[in-house]
């Protein structure tokens, strides 16, 4: 796995967001409910969903099991925050970068111990903020997992 992670840039992006699990609620059923939701509030807004992108966080000074999450849906074109959606331009970042399928993750925890181990090996901090994303190229509550893109990144900078 090592071999495949690579420090990037990645591009800016427009991106609706709504709050997600928190992580003593965390499920892959919990997350796509609060997909669906964003997905049809871009779709009555006559806006195409690009990718479907997960942020991780976790809360300093407490457990890591009361970190919490956020779901969000980038998007080319122009709408406004309402119902609770916000809708924030996210700025080009130096993340660590591992692309895989769906499929071939059984632990995401792994995926995440080895993108840690290797941000230490090369010379890279992690910025914490979020302290890991997961980007999907479709929605992966409606693709195979075999034909699921998914990114692995954490955001860093050199030491």
């Amino acid at each position: 796995m090592a071999e495949d992670i690579v420090a990037k840039e990645t591009p800016p992006f427009r991106g609706a967001f709504l709050e997600g699990p928190s992580y003593d609620e965390f499920s892959d059923e919990a997350f796509g409910r609060v997909y669906k939701r964003l997905e049809a509030w871009l779709l009555a807004k006559g806006v195409k969903p690009k990718e479907w992108i997960s942020h991780f966080y976790e809360v300093p000074d407490s457990p890591p099991e009361e970190g919490r999450s956020e779901a969000c849906i980038s998007f080319e074109g122009s709408c406004s925050p309402s119902e609770g959606v916000d809708v924030m331009e996210v700025p080009a970042e130096l993340v660590a970068s591992y692309k895989t399928t769906l499929d071939k993750v059984e632990k995401p925890e792994d995926v995440y111990e080895g993108i840690y181990r290797w941000i230490a090996e090369n010379g890279y901090v992690p910025t914490g903020s979020p302290y890991a994303r997961e980007i999907y190229r479709a929605d992966p509550w409606e693709t195979s997992t075999s034909e699921t893109e998914v990114e692995f990144q954490v955001p860093i900078r050199k030491k």
